[in-house]
């Protein structure tokens, strides 16, 4: 799962998030404000395209060394997300393991 968040500064995030059986394997990445402009006008053309012919990898961004971590539970990925506290990313890690736990267990 891919997702985007804005910090309580307002600096952008991209944040991924995949599980193995190990736990959840999670990365973050700086964005400026145009790559996130960017990566929502992308998201939402590709969502009224058939499956067919999407094209599924995003534009690249500037940030090329994501932070990167392993947690065996969500608790943990939250506050890796979470940076410093931070009470926007906190929310809003929150809302992404809310869906992650909608699409099923980790596997």
């Amino acid at each position: 799962m891919r997702f985007v968040a804005r910090d309580s500064s307002g600096r952008f995030f991209l944040w991924s998030v995949h599980w193995g059986e190990a736990g959840y394997g999670c990365q973050i990445a700086s964005l400026t404000a145009t790559e996130e402009r960017t990566l929502y006008e992308w998201s939402t053309r590709l969502r009224k395209v058939p499956s067919s012919t999407r094209r599924l990898i995003p534009p690249s961004i500037a940030d090329q060394a994501p932070v990167s971590g392993s947690f065996v539970d969500s608790e943990n990925a939250i506050r890796f997300f979470a940076k410093n506290g931070d009470r926007e990313l906190n929310r809003w890690a929150r809302i992404m393991f809310q869906e992650i736990e909608k699409s099923g267990p980790p596997t």
